[in-house]
């Protein structure tokens, strides 16, 4: 689906026809859950996520607008570049966000830097890939060799990612740990207890954030590689990249799945809805802050 076409309204057989139906159906209803969800989230006065939880939120909210775009209307390479390019922002700053757990506050400046670095090299390569004009060159995917620079970057950040996810769980299990043999008065028990149960929360944040993170970034590289060959043209790339058969389109579904909307769910899960009824209700909203404030005094 690199070549440019007009998403569901093109497609060569019926086979590639219910691929696209199927995966433009399900880029449309996570837009909409997405979009009802930032209308939720835009509106917080409590604060429930901060500036780095909103800003990965919104990149994620940006990747499936651009996709449910690209999927359903008009597919083209400029948008297969943009939308890989926003994923890399994304992981580049969940990253950044897992290392802070990780490093101390001293080294923050420095993953700050190392973030907008990440961040300019991200622009670059879409500048570069997506601005190309040259009309001399096949339009498909299977010669972009532009396509396996995304993956690998996506590879080596989520890598880091991986490292740093791993490090920052052994940490919170570690205080975890402290806090259960902790003996204290009934008063100190009862924040001890709300801390355990924070940490409890925040280390499954991490494991689901590298988990999903990793895995579409390991199956977007394998597939890139699978189907990279410069000798190939754009008839031959569509048959390894179009769905021609049942059990064909199958594994096309599971494996563009996996790469365009598991992270995307991924953090709609952990972002939205597991504080959906604390962005609903200005009840809920004060009791978390007041939470929070006694919890950092508590510290």
């Amino acid at each position: 689906m690199f070549k440019s076409k007009f998403g569901i309204f093109e497609c060569d057989n019926a086979y590639e026809c219910v691929e696209s139906i199927i995966l433009s159906s399900i880029s449309l209803f996570t837009l909409a859950i997405f979009l009802k969800a930032y209308k939720v989230i835009s509106n917080d006065n409590a604060q429930v996520l901060d500036r780095m939880d909103k800003t990965i939120f919104y990149l994620s909210f940006a990747h499936i607008g651009i996709l449910s775009f690209n999927l359903f209307f008009y597919t083209s390479p400029f948008f297969t570049y943009t939308i890989r390019t926003v994923s890399l922002f994304q992981e580049i700053v969940i990253c950044t966000v897992v290392a802070y757990i990780f490093f101390p506050e001293k080294a923050y400046s420095t993953l700050h830097r190392a973030m907008q670095f990440g961040l300019i090299f991200a622009v670059c390569l879409w500048f570069f890939a997506a601005m190309d004009k040259s009309e001399n060159e096949p339009n498909n995917e299977c010669v972009k060799g532009r396509l396996l620079v995304f993956s690998w970057s996506s590879l080596f950040v989520c890598t880091a990612l991986f490292i740093f996810g791993y490090g920052s769980v052994r940490i919170i299990i570690n205080e975890m740990e402290r806090r259960m043999s902790e003996s204290s008065n009934d008063e100190r028990q009862l924040w001890q207890e709300l801390r355990y149960q924070e940490l409890k929360k925040r280390k499954i944040q991490l494991i689901i954030l590298v988990s999903v993170n990793l895995l579409a970034t390991v199956v977007q590289v394998i597939w890139d590689m699978k189907k990279y060959n410069p000798t190939y043209d754009q008839q031959q790339c569509d048959y390894y990249t179009l769905s021609h058969g049942f059990f064909n389109m199958i594994g096309f579904l599971i494996v563009k799945s996996i790469c365009y909307f598991l992270p995307t769910w991924g953090i709609y899960y952990l972002y939205y809805w597991q504080n959906r009824h604390n962005f609903q209700t200005e009840e809920g909203c004060e009791k978390l802050v007041e939470l929070r404030e006694d919890l950092l005094q508590s510290e």
